[in-house]
């Protein structure tokens, strides 16, 4: 049960971490805005987090 209760903390702990730091800001990358202009680039981040 301790294991399984560590694997889970770290699997949402990564989850948290990737999409902060990773996933989230990708969307407002200045690079993407020629795709996703400001406001679509805010709704498609929303539907990514669910």
């Amino acid at each position: 049960v301790q294991l399984v209760g560590t694997l889970n903390a770290a699997v949402w702990l990564g989850g948290a971490v990737f999409f902060t730091f990773i996933a989230g800001p990708a969307f407002f990358d200045p690079t993407l805005e020629a795709v996703l202009p400001k406001p679509e680039d805010g709704v498609a981040a929303r539907f990514l987090i669910g």
